[in-house]
């Protein structure tokens, strides 16, 4: 079985414990898609790339509470991506 993998922007992963330590790393990919899934769920509708700006303004906000569950919910319930459409 080949576990190799290559992230977006490049960066190889070797198996699942190195793309479990790219991810424990990186917390905002997670976070990021994460934030995706929720306003696309809450909408019914994909969020588009002009949504991105909403998006960072998001993970912006829910930085200094380590991207918690909660956060991102609240952050994204409070967002044009619900209240606009």
């Amino acid at each position: 079985m080949d576990t190799k993998s290559q992230l977006p922007d490049g960066k190889e992963i070797a198996d699942v414990r190195a793309y479990k330590a790219t991810l424990a790393s990186r917390p905002e990919l997670l976070a990021r898609s994460l934030v995706r899934k929720l306003a696309t769920f809450a909408t019914g509708v994909s969020v588009e790339a002009e949504d991105e700006i909403v998006v960072d303004a998001i993970l912006e906000k829910s930085k200094s509470s380590g991207y918690g569950l909660q956060t991102l919910i609240h952050e994204v319930i409070q967002s044009e991506l619900i209240t606009r459409k």
